[in-house]
């Protein structure tokens, strides 16, 4: 769909096997993420597909997700992108927001710390 001058493309299927088609270069400027809970679909939280998502991304792009823990942030932290505080999403605090080169906004220290650790 283009509206504006913008286009919007929605890719339906098993993300798994969907991103696989894709092409594997920086394409998209932004990315909605929201799979079922890292809980359900773990796989799709995991380093690798996180790794998968920042190789379609143009560099200044945007993710945005619903999800704020640990291991989250870190699985997009640890394929390269720099992972910052989201927006309220209905009753969390925050979500995560995450961009290859963009600036995204700040996490408290603590926070970002504990991505930088090992696990």
């Amino acid at each position: 769909t283009s509206v504006a001058g913008l286009r919007l493309r929605l890719w339906l299927g098993d993300a798994r096997t969907t991103i696989l088609a894709l092409p594997g270069v920086p394409t998209y400027d932004a990315v909605f993420f929201d799979p079922f809970s890292p809980r359900v679909e773990s796989e799709l939280w995991s380093e690798p597909f996180c790794r998968e998502l920042a190789l379609r991304m143009q560099p200044q792009a945007r993710l945005s997700t619903y999800a704020a823990g640990s291991a989250v942030r870190r699985a997009l932290y640890r394929a390269g992108l720099q992972v910052g505080a989201g927006a309220r999403v209905g009753a969390k605090r925050e979500g995560t927001v995450a961009s290859p080169q963009g600036a995204v906004p700040a996490l408290e220290p603590r926070v970002l710390r504990r991505l930088q650790r090992d696990p």
